[in-house]
């Protein structure tokens, strides 16, 4: 089994999840979304991805009609990776070690990763004071890294707002003009990358369009695996160690009620499932891009001296969710 999976999520309709498939080549992708058929493919406008230029291969071959954008989330991390890797390298070599509690540099790592726009003037007043008052050649460098980053996220702050062509060159001029004038090679390999997806970026600030829907969509699928515990069956029996006889006579004695259940709402379920669960219960949210939400929160008792033996956590709570799923199920 392939540990890299893709998934397909609606961005502008709240279907959520449209598919996943094992494998992160650009094949799979194709092959995923040549199966929907034409008529499908014809309708989407807009692909927001991650900066991976399998995706972007992808899409190019099988959507050549659509907008391909890049969520600015991955543009601003590789920034502040930038600032992050010019400090690091320019800490061993000034100090000839690590960064450690003392070195100031090292004490305003995260602050340098903090958006100005955001920081209050008590924070960032100081933090380029400090800059400043080290060493010339350990703190101008990264003085100017923090100023590179925070002019490109100058540029993805014109998002949403309908800015002039005009107001979108001066503001990416100006962050090309400090990686170029740095002579850092961090930062000439952060402008090199900004242009080479300068397109994709483009249409970001353009259309304001993000793959948080997609990103969150996966760390649900990252929590439910983790909380499965590797657990590759919904059957708990199939993957459970053999217990002792006398730890399978009192299994037997006290069954979970994990089969198909016989009550004709939800409520009931639940209330059938006293004996596994502690507090189980839905909430409803509204993401920032408009789209609504709906999950269950369960809270599972911990493992008993009876009935449990055989039985793991992650096992029972992840076939409890499938069942529950499948009596809302329309």
């Amino acid at each position: 089994m392939d540990r890299w999976h893709v998934g397909f999520v609606d961005l502008s309709h709240g279907q959520g999840l449209l598919g996943q498939v094992e494998g992160r080549t650009a094949q799979v992708v194709i092959d995923w979304l040549d199966a929907r058929g034409q008529k499908w493919k014809d309708q989407v406008a807009h692909v927001a991805i991650d900066m991976c230029t399998i995706f972007k291969a992808a899409i190019r071959a099988a959507l050549p009609h659509a907008v391909l954008v890049v969520d600015h989330f991955h543009v601003v991390q590789l920034a502040n990776a930038a600032v992050t890797e010019v400090r690091r390298r320019l800490t061993v070599q000034v100090r000839g070690r690590r960064g450690r509690k003392g070195n100031r540099e090292w004490e305003l790592r995260n602050r340098l990763t903090r958006s100005a726009a955001r920081m209050h003037a008590a924070q960032l007043d100081p933090m380029i004071d400090d800059l400043m008052a080290l060493p010339k050649q350990l703190g101008a460098p990264i003085l100017t890294a923090w100023n590179a980053k925070e002019d490109l996220l100058d540029v993805l702050a014109l998002a949403r707002t309908h800015p002039d062509r005009t107001v979108i060159a001066d503001r990416l001029f100006r962050f090309y003009d400090w990686c170029a004038a740095s002579g850092l090679p961090e930062l000439e390999r952060l402008a090199g990358t900004i242009e080479t997806w300068w397109p994709q970026i483009l249409a970001f600030i353009q259309t304001g369009i993000t793959n948080a829907g997609s990103e969150g969509t996966n760390r649900v699928i990252k929590t439910v695996a983790r909380d499965a515990y590797g657990s590759a069956t919904l059957n708990p029996n199939d993957s459970a160690p053999a217990a002792p006889p006398r730890e399978r006579a009192a299994a037997a004695s006290t069954p979970l009620n994990f089969e198909e259940p016989a009550t004709t709402t939800c409520a009931d379920f639940l209330r059938s499932q006293a004996d596994a669960l502690l507090a189980c219960d839905f909430l409803e949210t509204v993401t920032l891009n408009g789209q609504r939400q709906y999950i269950l929160a369960v809270i599972e008792q911990s493992l008993q001296p009876q009935g449990l033996c055989q039985d793991s956590r992650g096992d029972r709570l992840c076939r409890f969710t499938y069942i529950l799923l499948l009596r809302m199920r329309p």
